[in-house]
């Protein structure tokens, strides 16, 4: 589609997704006869400033600096991962949705290491948007999008999964089975 003389194959159409959250966009893949296939998905931190490493990937991958198996704020940290999934599974639906980030923590007992080194990066990952941004966000919305994709949980987490060969092997097919026209570098009319 388009001009593929001076195309280049830029895969950004999704990242990944799971057949938990996404049971519509997987029975298209399927109707599609497009393959996926599982991939590693996890989260780790690295900071310069502080020195902490660590990743949310298993027990081993937490501790992966072997000096933090003698280091209370380490232990502290992980309670604090551990008692944030489950608080937050269920004092959100009682809050506010004007509630933001920000307000949450101002009023809930949690590390400073928490929020600074897990909370704020990781959400800052998840909608690219700088940490000091995400004070902001409405705190409700983030943990129920949190929920739906299984990042309040430690055991029997989604797999996810990417599409072979990249989204375009999904948006050609749909292409190629559709009677529609497809025009490119057009305005859009109406949604």
């Amino acid at each position: 589609m388009g001009y593929p003389e001076y195309s280049v194959d830029i895969d950004t159409g999704f990242i990944v997704f799971n057949q938990k959250t996404y049971p519509g966009f997987c029975k298209l893949l399927e109707e599609l006869n497009v393959t996926a296939r599982p991939t590693a998905m996890s989260f780790s931190v690295q900071c310069q400033k502080s020195g902490l490493e660590y990743s949310g990937h298993s027990l081993s991958t937490f501790f992966a600096q072997k000096k933090r198996f003698f280091d209370p704020a380490h232990y502290r940290f992980l309670s604090d991962i551990l008692r944030f999934n489950k608080k937050a599974k269920v004092i959100n639906s009682s809050l506010s949705p004007r509630i933001t980030v920000g307000e949450f923590f101002e009023q809930h007992r949690f590390s400073r290491r928490f929020y600074e080194k897990y909370f704020l990066p990781m959400a800052a990952a998840i909608w690219s948007s700088p940490a000091e941004k995400i004070v902001d966000f409405p705190f409700r919305s983030m943990i129920e999008f949190y929920e739906n994709h299984g990042m309040l949980q430690i055991k029997d987490r989604p797999i996810w999964y990417v599409i072979s060969g990249g989204s375009k092997t999904y948006v050609d097919r749909i292409v190629e089975t559709s009677n529609a026209r497809f025009l490119t570098n057009t305005p859009v009319q109406q949604v």
